[in-house]
C-alpha cells in the first residue's frame, strides 16, 4: 500500500475538489429555506391596476418583498407577493394599490390591522384589497367635465374667490391646518369609523327585514290617533269635568276642614276606647255567644190556632237549688210576669223545667208539680206576643 505522500497530487486535488463539491451542494439542500426570498402570500382585486411582476410591495414605506405574478381569475385578479423572511403580518391585512410618484410609479402597499396571534403564513389570501383613482381616468373625466363648462362663470369663480382670500393667509392656513388634523383624527379612527359604519349597514338590515312589523306598528298607531281625534271633544269634557270635580272637593273638604278635623278626632277617640276595651269586648262576645246557644232551643206553650204563644226559654243553671226558687218554673220570677203579662196558658205541671218549692200546689189552677230531669233550670219565664 503506498504512502499518503507518494499518490498523484493531481487524483488528490480531483477528490479534494468533488468532497468540497458535495458539502457546499449538501449545505445548500439543507438550508435552502435561507437562501430563497421568503414566503408567498396572495392579494385579490378588482382589478390589476397597473401591477406587475417586479412591483415593490411596502409596509409602511418599507419595501417588505415583489409581486411575483398576476393572473386573472374570473371577475378578478390574483397577485401573488413574496414576502421576505422575518416580516410578519397579522391575520387581517389589507392591501392597496398606491402611487409612489407623480410619474406614476406604483407599488402594493400592505397595511396591518389586527389578529397578531395568528400571523399569515404561505398560501394566505388578502381580500381586504383597493385601488387608486388612476390619473388618466381623472384627465378623461375632468376633460368631459371641462369641456361643458362656462370658462367665463370659471373664471369669474376664481377671480371672486382670489379677492376673497386676499390678505387672509394666517385665517387659510389655520383653516387648512384644522382640516389636516381632522383628516389625521379620522385616519387614527377609521377602524371605529369601519365598525360604526358596519353596525349601520346591520341596523339598517334589520330595520329591512322587519319593515312589515314596522308597517303594522305605524299603522296600528295611526289608528289610535285617529281614534282620539275623533274623541278629542269627549276627552276635552271628561278633562274639564275632572277639573271641576276636584274643585269642588277641594272646596268642600277646605269648607268643612273643622267638621271633618273633629271627626277624625272622635274616631281616633272611639279607636282608643275600643283598643283599651279589647278584652272587655271578647269577653261580651264569647258570653253572647253562649246566650245565642241557649236560645236556640225555645219551647213554645199553648194551642197552635192561639195567634199568641208563650215562649218558655230556658237554660243550664249551674248551683243549688235556690236558684231555681227564684228563677224556676213558677218561681218568684215566674209569678211576677203572670201578673203582669197575664196568666201563663200552661199549668206549672205542664211545662218543663225544675219547679220551684211547693210551686206546683201554690199556682192557682195549676197540676201538681212534676220533678224536672236533673242538670235542667229554668231561666225565666218570658211571655210574648209571637206567631
Amino acid at each position: 500500500m503506498k504512502a499518503f505522500t507518494d499518490r498523484s497530487p493531481r487524483r488528490i486535488g480531483v477528490v479534494a475538489s468533488a468532497l468540497l463539491l458535495a458539502a457546499v451542494v449538501a449545505v445548500l439542500v439543507v438550508n435552502r429555506s435561507f437562501f430563497t426570498s421568503g414566503y408567498t402570500v396572495d392579494a385579490r382585486f378588482a382589478a390589476a391596476g397597473g401591477v406587475a411582476p417586479g412591483t415593490d410591495v411596502l409596509v409602511a414605506g418599507v419595501k417588505v418583498g415583489s409581486v411575483t405574478s398576476v393572473r386573472l381569475t374570473g371577475d378578478h385578479v390574483d397577485v401573488s407577493m413574496r414576502i421576505d423572511h422575518g416580516v410578519v403580518l397579522p391575520a387581517r391585512t389589507a392591501a392597496a394599490v398606491s402611487v409612489q410618484t407623480l410619474l406614476g410609479q406604483l407599488d402594493v402597499t400592505l397595511r396591518p390591522i389586527s389578529g397578531w396571534s395568528r400571523p399569515l403564513v404561505g398560501g394566505a389570501v388578502i381580500t381586504d384589497t383597493s385601488l387608486p383613482v388612476e390619473l388618466y381616468n381623472v384627465e378623461n373625466e375632468a376633460g368631459t367635465v371641462l369641456a361643458g363648462t362656462d370658462a367665463g362663470a370659471l373664471n369669474q369663480l376664481v377671480t371672486e374667490l382670489s379677492s376673497i382670500a386676499a390678505g387672509k393667509r394666517q385665517e387659510i392656513s389655520q383653516i387648512v391646518d384644522g382640516l389636516n388634523r381632522f383628516t389625521g383624527v379620522v385616519d387614527q379612527r377609521r377602524t371605529e369609523v369601519s365598525q360604526l359604519i358596519d353596525a349601520a349597514g346591520t341596523l339598517s338590515q334589520a330595520v329591512q327585514a322587519r319593515d312589515a312589523q314596522l308597517a303594522s306598528a305605524i299603522t296600528n298607531l295611526s289608528t289610535v290617533v285617529d281614534g282620539l281625534a275623533r274623541h278629542s271633544t269627549q276627552l276635552g269634557d271628561l278633562i274639564v269635568n275632572t277639573e271641576q270635580t276636584a274643585s269642588q272637593v277641594d272646596t268642600l273638604v277646605g269648607a268643612n276642614t273643622p267638621q271633618l278635623t273633629g271627626l277624625i278626632n272622635n274616631l281616633d277617640s272611639v279607636l282608643g276606647v275600643l283598643s283599651s276595651h279589647q278584652l272587655d269586648l271578647a269577653q261580651g262576645v264569647s258570653t253572647l255567644a253562649s246566650a245565642v246557644t241557649g236560645f236556640q232551643s225555645v219551647g213554645y206553650s199553648g194551642p197552635d190556632n192561639v195567634p199568641n204563644q208563650w215562649a218558655n226559654i230556658y237554660t243550664n243553671l249551674v248551683g243549688t237549688s235556690g236558684v231555681a226558687g227564684v228563677l224556676g218554673n213558677c218561681g218568684a220570677l215566674d209569678l211576677v210576669l203572670d201578673k203582669a203579662l197575664g196568666p201563663d196558658p200552661l199549668a206549672c205541671a205542664q211545662r218543663s223545667g225544675p219547679f220551684a218549692a211547693g210551686a206546683g200546689a201554690t199556682a192557682p189552677g195549676s197540676s201538681p208539680a212534676v220533678p224536672a230531669p236533673s242538670g235542667t233550670g229554668l231561666a225565666g219565664v218570658i211571655t210574648g206576643a209571637g206567631s
